[in-house]
């Protein structure tokens, strides 16, 4: 299996795998029972879902912030999900899976996937519009390309070159630029989005991985995986870089509070998260602990917590952002979990397979007969 990005390609790492709780299994001349309890309503959220890319597992994970715990079965999708972004309106998830060469457009309302985009090979950074007009969808292995969706028909409309290694997408707030972290060039890349051109291109340390911008739109965190220690600081307006800060080897996800008030760092290296204070961009407080390989993290609308996918342990850690203390056990998902993305809708009101044995229905639906397959012959 090719991991991608934060120091994972090639490591052959173990995976945890994940226990299943129930499964539905059909084949022919099989008699199959579907459980009375498979599916029921979940118990009401918080307005968001947060959907965990399982990329072992060819699937989704889907969690409920509110609960916090995994509700329904896991969503398929292309192989290899690494990345997704979400419409602004919460009603699309987009997931790159980085070994189908495919873009998987996941209807929220349902947890169906609704399309899905050939795109070139090893799709991996995924950002949308503000006005949910566009996606952006970077080409990592060996690639130099971003491809552009338009959401209004679900096709590639355009191709832009950038640097070598494109590995993460960010927009800007106000959707005028696109910056392009160049993982195997040591470059970030800025895309002027009205022309579709790259205006001009940024030096950075080497293997700038993920990438995060401010809520004003001024300062774009950069961090670097693999060897690399540090979060660079660009100026948006200079486009430059104005600070590097220290905290760790491997750096793995980044995500901004909703004041921006404060930066977290997933560092993969040392299995643990590190808090910058972006008023004097420096680390505050001790490390916080999480699973093995923290891969990526968000944060739920109201700053509350953070949600940080575990990607050698196959678990989500939950990180009380008031005492920054790791909450609860960690929540098993999928195989392989590389990539975490929050939708601005509840997630879906009834799923199959059910919620997690840690959120139990309250009642269950009236049981459903047997159902036997044909029996092909000849």
């Amino acid at each position: 299996m090719v991991r991608i990005g934060h120091g994972q390609l090639g490591s052959g790492r173990s995976r945890v795998r994940r226990a299943m709780a129930a499964a539905c299994l059909l084949t022919v001349g099989l008699a199959v029972t579907v459980d009375p309890a498979a599916t029921w309503a979940q118990p009401a959220g918080s307005g968001e879902c947060a959907y965990v890319m399982n990329e072992d597992g060819a699937d989704l994970s889907v969690i409920d912030p509110a609960v916090p715990a995994v509700v329904g079965a896991p969503i398929a999708v292309g192989d290899g999900p690494v990345r997704a972004a979400a419409t602004p309106d919460g009603a699309r998830l987009y997931v790159a899976s980085v070994n189908g060469a495919s873009v998987s457009v996941v209807d929220t309302a349902t947890g169906t996937v609704r399309a899905t985009i050939p795109v070139a090979p090893s799709p991996i950074g995924v950002a949308v519009t503000p006005d949910g007009s566009r996606v952006y969808v970077t080409h990592f292995q060996f690639g130099t390309t971003v491809s552009v969706i338009d959401t209004a028909t679900e096709a590639v409309t355009d191709t832009i070159d950038v640097g070598l290694g494109p590995i993460d997408v960010v927009v800007s707030p106000d959707g005028a630029t696109a910056w392009v972290t160049n993982n195997a060039e040591a470059s970030v890349s800025v895309i002027d989005t009205a022309t579709a051109t790259v205006t001009d291109s940024i030096a950075v340390d080497p293997n700038p991985s993920a990438a995060t911008i401010t809520a004003d739109g001024t300062r774009l965190y950069v961090g670097h995986d693999n060897a690399g220690t540090t979060v660079s600081v660009i100026g948006t307006a200079s486009r430059s870089v104005i600070g590097s800060i220290p905290v760790g080897t491997n750096v793995g996800g980044l995500a901004l509070t909703p004041d921006d008030a404060r930066l977290y760092v997933a560092v993969f290296g040392s299995d643990e998260v590190r808090v910058i204070d972006t008023a004097t961009d420096t680390v505050i407080g001790s490390p916080v602990a999480v699973g093995s390989g923290p891969a990526r993290i968000v944060i739920t609308a109201d700053g509350g917590r953070a949600f940080v996918t575990n990607a050698n342990s196959g678990t989500v850690s939950v990180i009380d952002t008031t005492s920054d203390t790791v909450v609860g056990d960690p929540i098993t998902v999928g195989r392989g979990p590389t990539g975490i993305t929050l939708a601005g809708r509840a997630c879906p009101a009834a799923l199959p397979l059910g919620p997690s044995p840690t959120n139990p229905p309250a009642t269950a639906p009236p049981a459903v007969a047997a159902v036997t397959a044909p029996t092909v012959t000849g």
